[in-house]
């Protein structure tokens, strides 16, 4: 008999064969969807559909007044609270290194004990950090 994945198990194995794209798949639209996952509600819904180019949606985020600004907003529309002690399932931004190796916040899942999920090139990568801010949905 197969395990039963959980929520969240059940949402990375479907965010895994996704590729990364602005406005589609995103890091910020991946946290997005994980709260749709699990709260019913898109803090997203203000920016979806509004861009497709990492500069369209650094303009929205620029325009919200930085990406924790931006969480801050869509999420606190939703119900989701801020945590100084991030479980799984909550959602963050934590810093990464992008490919062209710039240090930059990224929006991510919280998988448990210091490891995030969030969008790559090719599915889903995991990085262990510790989040910049976060929030319980």
């Amino acid at each position: 008999m197969a395990a039963l994945l959980s929520p969240l198990d059940g949402f990375l194995e479907r965010a895994t064969a996704r590729r990364f794209q602005w406005g589609v798949h995103d890091c910020a639209l991946f946290v997005a969807d994980w709260a749709i996952a699990t709260r019913g509600a898109d803090p997203a819904a203000k920016w979806r559909g509004r861009y497709r180019t990492e500069r369209g949606a650094f303009a929205i985020i620029r325009a919200a007044g930085g990406l924790e600004a931006l969480l801050d907003a869509g999420l606190a529309a939703i119900g989701g609270v801020r945590t100084e002690a991030p479980v799984r399932g909550d959602v963050g931004i934590v810093p990464v290194h992008t490919p062209e190796g710039r240090r930059e916040g990224a929006c991510a899942v919280a998988l448990g004990e210091g490891l995030w999920a969030l969008p790559g090139g090719e599915g889903l990568r995991a990085v262990t950090a510790f989040a910049v801010a976060a929030w319980r949905l």
